[in-house]
């Protein structure tokens, strides 16, 4: 997929897309395991006296761990006749979720596989993951990791993308899915606030609210709605705004041809997702570059010139 430069590119920010211009999607490979083994997060398939560590983790996992996996085999436990197999060691995050895991399940659906879904039995104290998977018409069958599973038979979609990118007809199905019942017009602006974060705050919150506010935008804190709240909410924006956080996945309820605007770290040409999802989803993608306390996105807390913010917003 071809992906579009930000609406407001300035020439000297280039670099940081490049990387994630372009990336070309292919068609999800959907496998069938019989009598698979489910060996506390990983699958290991009995024929071929393999795991298949690709189908369940992003990560390599040490061969001292896997060894430790097998001492599992001759133990009794679970039996199941079959799933359909959706995560790896980050799925239970809310990005993940909705980016990498779902998709899968909807490339399993295509494939005439809808479910029901193998998930460990914690993903059920994550609210987001059986609200969505009920917005979806689909069913969880919740498994003890701490035990060997054996499943008569396991369907296995692939990644569909490598994390952070997407394959544009399963992520744009999985909205149609969730939007299947909505009819309330797109017309909001939101910005989510992260002031009741753990990480990744804004230290000069106040004066950034102020400027949305002054824009017409409305100011929410996500941590203080249900899931279904927040996808209602985003159902009916036309524009999203926020510092990079799991927040901005929200603009998958989004109706297409939306606007997102993404506060990001300065010099950081790695975490390109939400654009990449911007550009997936058909959205007009702005972003605002901004001093953070480190280089690493994903820990620092960040100052956002106010002035440079009005400068963007004033374009939404």
């Amino acid at each position: 997929m071809q992906k579009r430069l930000p609406v407001n590119i300035r020439e000297q920010d280039a670099y940081l897309f490049e990387p994630a211009l372009a990336f070309e999607a292919h068609p999800t490979g959907i496998h069938r395991l019989r009598n698979a083994r489910v060996l506390k997060g990983s699958i290991f398939d009995p024929h071929q006296r393999r795991f298949h560590i690709a189908f369940s983790h992003i990560q390599p996992v040490p061969a001292r761990r896997l060894f430790k996996k097998l001492l599992m085999l001759p133990l009794p436990g679970q039996q199941i006749a079959q799933a359909v197999w959706i995560t790896d060691e980050w799925s239970r995050e809310y990005f993940h979720w909705f980016s990498d895991a779902l998709p899968r399940l909807m490339a399993a659906e295509q494939a005439g596989f809808p479910g029901p879904v193998l998930l460990p039995e914690y993903y059920a104290q994550t609210p987001y993951i059986p609200s969505s998977l009920n917005m979806l018409g689909k069913t969880a069958l919740y498994y003890d990791p701490r035990r060997k599973l054996t499943s008569g038979e396991l369907i296995v979609p692939a990644h569909v993308a490598p994390t952070g990118n997407y394959h544009p007809q399963l992520i744009n199905l999985l909205r149609s899915r969730f939007s299947a019942a909505h009819t309330t017009s797109a017309g909001r602006k939101i910005y989510i606030s992260r002031a009741k974060a753990a990480k990744r705050k804004i230290i000069n919150e106040t004066g950034v609210a102020g400027v949305f506010a002054r824009y017409g935008f409305e100011i929410h804190v996500f941590e203080d709605y249900t899931f279904g709240e927040q996808v209602k909410l985003a159902q009916s924006a036309g524009v999203l705004a926020g510092l990079h956080g799991a927040g901005l996945t929200n603009m998958l309820f989004m109706p297409g041809g939306g606007k997102v605007l993404e506060l990001r770290n300065e010099h950081d040409s790695h975490n390109n997702c939400f654009f990449a999802m911007a550009a997936a989803l058909e959205h007009d993608y702005y972003y605002l570059l901004n001093q953070g306390t480190s280089a690493d996105t994903y820990h620092a807390d960040f100052h956002v010139d106010v002035a440079a913010l009005e400068a963007v917003v004033a374009q939404l």
